[in-house]
């Protein structure tokens, strides 16, 4: 499929399509753009009904902090207890952020409310 479509009325499945690949924009204000590759698809045989997770790397940066340059600026200031804005980012970020951090079990939570 090319074009933009409208994530309310199209299935994951129908957006990869038969090429396997689609573009997401997450946050038009903030310009996250997304390549997705699907590996594979199949049915399950113990019937489940969604997309299941089965690894991943690295956290999803904080809602609203600017695309990849404010994340960037994010995670120098983070890095940097000296940096004066550390302690007002620290608790914007809602406290420790480890950018390096997946959990599996989140990311399948969330999985069960995409359609």
């Amino acid at each position: 499929m090319t074009g933009s479509l409208d994530e309310t009325s199209i299935t994951v499945g129908r957006a990869i399509g038969t090429t396997g690949r689609f573009g997401y924009e997450y946050d038009f204000g903030d310009g996250w753009d997304h390549d997705v590759t699907v590996g594979a698809t199949w049915r399950s045989p113990i019937g489940l009904k969604l997309g299941v997770c089965l690894d991943g790397a690295n956290a999803c940066p904080p809602e609203d902090c600017g695309g990849t340059g404010g994340y960037a600026d994010l995670l120098r200031v983070l890095a940097d207890p000296s940096d004066d804005d550390h302690e007002h980012m620290l608790e914007w970020a809602g406290g420790p952020f480890d950018p390096s951090a997946f959990d599996v079990a989140l990311a399948n939570a969330r999985l069960q409310t995409v359609r």
